[in-house]
Order: structure tokens, then sequence, then C-alpha cells
């Protein structure tokens, strides 16, 4: 199950947006940088989560539909193609300007 919390800094308390099920193989959420600047009028990203799961990540937002996608596989002559690739890691680095995002599975790609 997928719930997303909002902090509300005004009430000083944590508000439940929504729920949903979700993949029942996923083993990683990862966030995704967004809303709106405090001091302009430009906004940071789309905001959500990405749901780490074997073979696949999907995008997930409460006023989006959700975005599946594969995760890409190099081919390998020593590599099992019928072994899942998993996410092990993953870092979010977010700059004034932009960010960038660095997943890692489990055959270190």
């Amino acid at each position: 199950m997928l719930t997303y919390y909002e902090l509300d800094l005004g009430l000083n308390h944590v508000v439940r947006k929504w729920s949903e099920p979700t993949d029942p193989r996923a083993n990683l959420l990862v966030q995704v940088p967004g809303g709106q600047h405090a001091t302009t009028n430009q906004f940071d990203g789309p905001s959500g989560v990405l749901v780490c799961c074997e073979n696949h990540i999907i995008y997930r937002h409460m006023d989006a539909t959700q975005h599946r996608v594969p995760i890409p596989r190099r081919k390998h002559p020593l590599e099992d193609p019928e072994r899942g690739l998993i996410i092990t890691a993953a870092v979010m680095h977010k700059m004034k300007v932009l960010s960038s995002l660095l997943i890692f599975t489990i055959i270190s790609n």
C-alpha cells in the first residue's frame, strides 16, 4: 500500500492525502522533487514518488496517472535474462536550478 502524507506547517501536523495499492514486488521509494519556490514563482519539478519494483519503475502522483517504465538491460553473455532486475540504491541531488537522480541496479548499472 502506498500512502501519501503532506506536512502542513501552518497547523503543524501531518495530513493524509491519498492511499492506493501498489505492486507487491516494490522494494524502494525515491522522492521526486517538486513544489513552488518560496522566493520565486518557479516550480522545482513534477513532485511525486518513484516506486522501484522488480524489472520496472512506476512514477506516482496523486494528481497524475501512473507511468510504468521497464528498467533497461544491457546485453551481456554472462547475464541471465530470466533473473529479475532490482533497484538497490538511489540518490537525488538538488541544486538551485536543477536536480539529478542516480539509480543503481543489482548489477551496478
